[in-house]
């Protein structure tokens, strides 16, 4: 929950539609293949994201676009890597349980 909370804090209502489907994740206590399933296209756009902002970063044709694109880059990179590794740890989990 921390990282819809993150993302919440620094994009405000531009993630509002993460919170509702997140705050459903094991609240129950359970991990279920809907949730990894959840995660992994978060995996899957967060992917996509990086890759048109790189694009844009290093080909963009307005230098104010090219510009925000290359400095938002890291902080879209550290959210793509920290959804890999929750992916990666509730597939561990769902592994372990069956």
């Amino acid at each position: 929950m921390a990282f819809v909370e993150e993302l919440s804090d620094r994009f405000g209502g531009a993630t509002s539609f993460l919170r509702a489907p997140a705050e459903g994740l094991w609240e129950d206590g359970s991990k279920t293949e809907q949730d990894a399933e959840y995660i992994e296209k978060q995996t899957e756009a967060h992917e996509e994201v990086v890759s048109l902002f790189k694009g844009y970063a290093e080909k963009g044709d307005d230098a104010k676009l090219k510009q925000f694109a290359s400095e938002t880059l890291s902080t879209l990179q550290a959210h793509l890597d920290h959804v890999k590794k929750l992916t990666r740890s509730v597939r561990a989990i769902l592994d372990a349980g069956a």
